[in-house]
């Protein structure tokens, strides 16, 4: 869905917002007074093959490359790897009429990055299909405020990888001119009336991983491209855009019931809070406590199972053991069960409009942080960020002082202020000595898994009352002692990544 001014080979910039629409919902869509007129809109058909080669050169450099047919003509066209900016697709594409199905190969880019890679690592005599999508496309313009003209397309079709098929039903919103804020806007009109989700793949990632039908995909977290010459609005736009770059990263894990997507979608959901704190002076109140509302609604069900997660994979050395333990394979069968009652919650969740509101919400923050009135933009982040590194890790060394006294609640505590400022630190590290910055991090990490794992071996009890096991004397008992040995084992785990911690250099202070 670009403009066609590039048709001629010049370049173009698409920025779009992809809403994933449950076909069902499509009659009260249609009828909302936004799109009065897509209803009425003809359909046109979009038949479109990607191309790649066969080690998916073109996909390793975030490059997709299609031919597609609108009516008559026949256009090919390349995509660059762009960004994926807070649920914003932003890309550049190169596209040139040609004559069929077939790719012309004299229609690439011969000059710039594009033509040094066909030139090189990807070789263009080795592309072939890999993937077609067959879609019916309704579109309409839509205007928004301050000017915005927004392109509206409802798509629905397949999408094929050999023999491996996939329906699709999306609403494109593509800004034709204004501020890409106005995307997320009428986002928000739209879910009011129906169920929407957005949706942080593109067409062609779709098809690649049908055609791989491989586990989806993790995320990591990482570090915003900073530098010591940065005002602090940029800074703070950069941080939530990479916590919203991790979170969408791995819902599609999550969807998938994978156990590591929701480990990371948890960690993703941390870092935003983090990131809200960090710059709390700066940040309204009131959006503040949306965003503390909403992380804490979705932790409700990504909790307990997590808790779960870390309850079975802790369990498993011991079950191999006792295969023949009937009360323990009880037990995890039990534990089982309840993962995915409360993965289904989730799902429950996330399908709901108060979800993709949620979603949108953080769209809109990266475009447009909601700051304070007397926010202070120009400051530069380095003197910010050595004020709030000093201060929380200040506090991180008061907390621990009498460290081998602390009792379960104060371990609790003590992590959680480990992790503010390792997440503080990931958020400014690339300010400082690159090495002094990993040494540290590595120490705040140490002390973080372990009193996790302590935090892990606290729950056992809720855990097993939660699965029913309270009549099943000796599988408690079983239980409890395996936990009791490794929580003596983590302790002294423990104590070494705290003396870690205080041995490591402090970044932002002089190496002298």
């Amino acid at each position: 869905m670009g403009t066609r001014a590039g048709l001629a080979g010049d370049l173009d910039l698409e920025i779009e917002l992809k809403l994933v629409c449950d076909p069902a919902g499509l009659p009260a869509l249609l009828d909302h007074p936004a799109l009065s007129d897509l209803a009425g809109a003809p359909e046109e058909r979009l038949l479109s093959t990607y191309f790649d080669t066969p080690d998916r050169a073109l996909r390793a450099h975030q490059l997709a490359l299609r031919i597609r047919r609108e009516g008559r003509v026949w256009i090919q066209c390349l995509k660059g790897a762009g960004s994926y900016l807070g649920g914003l697709h932003q890309r550049v594409e190169h596209e040139a009429r040609v004559e069929g199905r077939a790719l012309d190969l004299s229609k690439l880019p011969v000059t710039g990055a594009w033509g040094e890679l066909f030139r090189g690592p990807i070789d263009p005599q080795a592309l072939q299909p890999c993937c077609v999508t067959d879609i019916r496309r309704r579109r309409t313009t839509v205007h928004g405020e301050n000017g915005a003209r927004i392109e509206v397309a409802l798509d629905r079709g397949t999408i094929r990888a050999g023999r491996r098929r996939s329906k699709l039903c999306e609403l494109e919103l593509e800004l034709q001119e204004g501020d890409p804020v106005e995307l997320f806007r009428l986002a928000h009109r739209l879910v009011e009336r129906v169920p929407l989700r957005v949706e942080p793949l593109n067409k062609a990632e779709h098809g690649y991983r049908l055609g791989a039908d491989a586990p989806a995909v993790i995320s990591k977290a990482k570090v915003p491209e900073l530098d010591s010459a940065q005002d602090l609005y940029s800074a703070l736009r950069a941080s939530l855009a990479e916590c919203v770059r991790h979170y969408h990263g791995n819902e599609a894990a999550v969807l998938a019931a994978e156990v590591e997507g929701v480990h990371q979608l948890r960690v993703a959901l941390r870092r935003l809070r983090a990131c809200a704190n960090v710059f709390k002076p700066f940040l309204e109140p009131t959006a503040r406590n949306a965003l503390r509302l909403e992380v804490g609604w979705l932790n409700e069900v990504l909790g307990p199972i997590r808790d779960w997660d870390v309850f079975m994979e802790g369990l498993q050395p011991l079950q191999r053991m006792r295969q023949e333990d009937k009360g323990l394979q009880r037990l995890l069968a039990s534990g089982r069960r309840l993962r995915c009652a409360h993965h289904q919650e989730l799902l429950q969740r996330m399908r709901s409009t108060r979800y993709t509101a949620f979603q949108l919400m953080l769209g809109e923050w990266v475009l447009a942080p909601p700051l304070t009135a007397d926010a202070p933009r120009s400051e530069a982040v380095a003197v910010f960020a050595r004020k709030v590194l000093k201060r929380l890790h200040r506090r991180l060394r008061r907390d621990g002082a009498q460290f081998d006294e602390l009792g379960t609640d104060a371990r609790h505590r003590l992590r959680i202020r480990t992790k503010r400022l390792r997440y503080a630190l990931q958020f400014f590290g690339r300010l400082y000595d690159a090495d002094r910055s990993k040494r540290l991090a590595d120490a705040l990490a140490a002390v973080q898994d372990s009193l996790g794992a302590l935090n892990d071996l606290a729950v056992v009890e809720r855990l097993m009352d939660e699965a029913g096991s309270g009549s099943q004397a000796l599988t408690r008992a079983l239980v409890d002692g395996w936990s009791l040995a490794h929580a003596h084992h983590q302790m002294d785990h423990a104590r070494e990544a705290w003396d870690g911690f205080l041995a490591a250099p402090r970044p932002w202070k002089s190496k002298g």
